[in-house]
């Protein structure tokens, strides 16, 4: 019986990650006005919530590389409040999919993508 617990709670934790990443998504697609970000952030969201737990690090990346270019974006055009406002969401996501005790560097973050293994909570199920 408590192998049957200890699953459960693992999937939950799992439930937990991938709907929380999507979620962090949606905000973060909701806070640009460009149709090609949004586009790419609802592939990315649609991946999260359709594929394995394991591909979430991946996923964080890209989200992370998009919320810095939709910054990028809304600073050309001296349009602070959608600066401010997306740099939240990128935040948000940033301080939900990665662990608290390792922060890895964006180097780190691109080596993982190509293969290595992200310290994203989900990991550690």
């Amino acid at each position: 019986m408590p192998l049957l617990v200890g699953w459960a709670v693992v999937g939950s934790t799992q439930q937990y990650l991938v709907g929380g990443t999507s979620l962090l998504l949606a905000g973060l697609q909701a806070s640009g006005s460009d149709p090609t970000f949004a586009r790419e952030l609802a592939g990315l969201r649609r991946e999260a919530e359709t594929g394995p737990v394991s591909d979430l690090g991946r996923v964080a990346l890209l989200a992370q590389e998009l919320a810095d270019d939709l910054c990028r974006g809304s600073l050309r055009p001296g349009d602070a409040v959608a600066f401010a406002r997306q740099c939240a969401r990128g935040a948000e996501l940033r301080e939900f999919c990665l662990c608290p005790q390792k922060r890895p560097t964006r180097e780190a973050l691109r080596a993982v993508s190509e293969g290595g293994t992200l310290a994203l909570c989900a990991d550690y199920n």
